[in-house]
C-alpha cells in the first residue's frame, strides 16, 4: 500500500501459496514471513520470491504446512508461528524450527491444536492463545506449558477459553480477547 499515491502493488506469493494471507511478519533480519491458507512462506531480504523455509522437524513440518494464522519475533529473535488446525512452532535463532508439545488433534490427547494468537513476553515465555483451551505460556525447551483457563470456581479466571487476541499494554499488563469478555493480569505475575 502506498499511502501517498492510494496506489496498491500487488505482490506474486508464488504458485504453492493459496490466495488466502492470515498474518505477515517483518523479522529483524529484513525477512517477510508470510502466514498463509497453504503454510509458511518467506521472503528473504533481497529477494523477490516467497519460499517455503527448510525444516527438518517432523512435527514442526506439520505446523508449517497448515494454516499459518499468527506471527511474532520475540526479544531472542525466534519466529513464533500458529497454525489452523496443527498447534504452534518456533525457529531458534540458528533456523531450526521446533513444534510446541503438546498439541494433538484430540482434547483427549492433548490439548486443541487451534491457535489463534502468540505474545512472547519479556520473561523469556510464549503465550498463546487458543480456540477453546485458554492460554498455554511456554518456554522453548520445556516439555509442556502452564494452562490458564476458565474456571468456573474462581471468579478470577480467564472468562472464556477461546482466546481470540493477546496484547501487552505499556505497563505491563497481558490483555486477553476472549469469545465471553476481556480480561487482564499483570506480566510480572507467577504466569509471565
Amino acid at each position: 500500500l502506498d499511502l501517498a499515491t492510494d496506489r496498491i502493488h500487488r505482490v506474486d506469493t508464488g504458485r504453492v501459496a493459496a490466495a488466502r494471507n492470515f498474518s505477515v511478519l517483518q523479522d529483524r533480519a529484513g525477512n517477510l514471513w508470510l502466514g498463509n491458507d497453504n503454510g509458511l512462506f518467506v521472503r528473504h531480504a533481497g529477494s523477490r520470491t516467497f519460499a517455503r523455509p527448510a525444516q527438518t522437524d517432523t512435527a514442526a513440518i506439520r505446523v508449517l504446512a497448515n494454516q499459518i494464522w499468527a506471527l511474532s519475533e520475540d526479544k531472542s529473535g525466534r519466529i513464533w508461528v500458529s497454525s489452523g488446525q496443527a498447534g504452534a512452532a518456533w525457529r531458534d535463532i540458528h533456523g531450526h524450527w521446533h513444534a510446541v508439545p503438546g498439541f494433538n488433534e484430540t482434547q483427549l490427547h492433548g490439548h486443541l491444536p487451534t491457535v489463534r494468537t502468540l505474545l512472547p513476553t519479556h520473561a523469556g515465555r510464549v503465550w498463546i492463545g487458543t480456540d477453546g483451551d485458554g492460554v498455554l505460556t511456554y518456554r522453548p525447551g520445556d516439555k509442556d506449558f502452564r494452562t490458564v483457563r476458565h474456571d468456573t470456581a474462581i471468579i478470577s479466571s480467564l472468562p472464556g477459553d477461546t482466546v481470540r487476541a493477546l496484547i501487552k499494554d505499556r505497563t505491563g499488563n497481558i490483555w486477553a480477547a476472549t469469545d465471553l469478555r476481556a480480561t487482564r493480569t499483570n506480566v510480572d505475575s507467577h504466569l509471565a
